[in-house]
């Protein structure tokens, strides 16, 4: 419920790309300068996974993605109908496909073990 979120977020990863640029692995895969954006998708889209991968396939083709699943409602989410589930392998799926038709490749996979 914070104002103009998106935006501002969108403002922040924009200047951390300005000035690390896109994720950086050494000889050994491991990584040692630039942007790593991890995405947790929620039910029915509440992260708004299509803009926020759209952006960031704005930003930069290569932009390291790592698009989670992991969400699970607790705490206080069972008062909250829209957040008192677990995204779907098909909400998760759409998530990656977009990430993909976008032209993303860096960071995602689907893991099996979720769902």
């Amino acid at each position: 419920n914070a104002p103009n979120y998106f935006e501002r977020s969108k403002e922040a990863v924009r200047e951390m790309h300005n000035q690390v640029g896109d994720l950086k692995l050494d000889e050994r895969g491991i990584a040692y300068r630039g942007l790593l954006v991890r995405h947790l998708v929620l039910p029915d889209d509440l992260a708004g996974s299509d803009a926020v991968l759209e952006f960031l396939a704005g930003l930069s083709k290569n932009t390291y993605v790592n698009i989670m699943a992991q969400y699970r409602p607790c705490g206080e989410a069972d008062q909250h109908k829209e957040l008192n589930r677990r995204p779907t392998a098909a909400e998760y799926s759409k998530a990656i496909n977009t990430a993909k038709a976008l032209g993303l490749h860096r960071g995602f996979r689907v893991p099996a073990s979720y769902f």
